[in-house]
């Protein structure tokens, strides 16, 4: 076995992986929260979603993650909820792959795999209902060229698009 910067023991390619969709897991899920909120309420409710998210890891999941202390000793439930988070599913999975070999990690790659995949499932779906951008014939107008185009052609002007909220709206409605 080697160890990873001589902190954790256990094989070099499986400490990368699993740190690895740690990371992936809380940061996808809180980019995830912060698209939805943009999608929801425009660019100025993302910093709230992005909040709610940090939040929400910050102190709520490591309190019950269990990696300070095992999960069995957390009183109550709160210890198979923290196991159902990102930091307690990969705190236990650090654990087993480290000084078990991955015994029972099953359910801890899992339990990442899904958080990581439902917050990058959410910034794509996110970003492709957002940025449709403005049909014109079989174009597709998205770029800064286009959008001033469209501008001088329709007599769009930041006013309105600020009057509206937000540009692609405003450019939706001046061409109908």
């Amino acid at each position: 076995t080697y160890s990873w910067l001589g902190i954790v023991p256990g094989n070099f390619g499986v400490l990368t992986a699993t740190f690895g969709l740690i990371v992936l897991a809380i940061s996808a899920a809180v980019s995830g929260l912060g698209a939805v909120a943009y999608r929801i309420g425009g660019r100025h409710r993302m910093p709230a979603g992005l909040l709610v998210g940090s939040a929400v890891f910050m102190l709520l999941a490591n309190p019950f993650s269990g990696v300070g202390d095992a999960p069995e000793n957390i009183p109550g439930a709160w210890g198979t909820v923290g196991q159902w988070l990102p930091t307690g599913a990969g705190g236990t999975l650090l654990r087993a792959v480290s000084y078990f070999s991955g015994s029972r990690s099953g359910g801890c790659w899992a339990v990442l795999s899904i958080w990581a995949v439902t917050g990058l499932a959410l910034t794509v779906v996110s970003g492709i209902r957002s940025n449709r951008g403005i049909r014109e014939g079989q174009r597709v107008l998205t770029g800064p060229t286009d959008q001033k185009a469209v501008s001088t052609r329709y007599r769009f002007t930041p006013d309105r698009a600020h009057a509206l909220g937000d540009p692609a709206t405003a450019m939706r409605q001046e061409l109908s």
